[in-house]
């Protein structure tokens, strides 16, 4: 999802080469997760090494809440509204299975995964909204500002 979802014409697709780099390497370890040190090693040969130190579009009220958790937010923004409209819900399902699977922090981890527990109740509601990705998005950003309200 990640792979397909980013942009190709911002850098003339080198970070999806460099996501389909990741994912192979990740496919070959069998399921495994990769130690830290084997993930920052796995960034660094696909050239994804390299870190912002001013992240420009994370400004708020709320220092804590910039770089990191921001920069993520926007990349599962961003992931959906690039997303077609057939692989919106596997995206946004990817964007869930992530959290649960890659956060360090449990207590966030923990609340994501209450809240999308009634992820397919929640889209069902959005009946109204006749396109999938337009359903996920709204979703998405549902829960964005309930993790920002705790």
């Amino acid at each position: 999802a990640l792979e397909r979802g980013l942009p190709r014409t911002f850098d003339g697709g080198v970070a999806v080469a460099g996501v389909k780099e990741l994912h192979l390497a990740l496919r070959g370890m069998q399921m495994k997760l990769p130690t830290r040190q084997r993930w920052m090693e796995m960034l660094e040969h696909s050239g994804v090494d390299h870190w912002p130190s001013d992240w420009v579009m994370c400004n708020s009220m709320r220092p804590e809440l910039h770089a990191y958790p921001c920069g993520l937010w926007l990349l599962f923004h961003t992931l959906l509204a690039h997303s077609t409209q057939m692989h919106a819900m596997q995206t946004l399902y990817a964007i869930v299975r992530y959290v649960d699977v890659f956060f360090s922090c449990e207590d966030c981890a923990g609340h994501f995964r209450n809240m999308s527990k009634a992820l397919h109740d929640d889209l069902g509601l959005m009946k109204k909204i006749q396109d999938p990705r337009s359903r996920t998005e709204l979703w998405l950003w549902q829960a964005h500002n309930r993790v920002n309200a705790r």
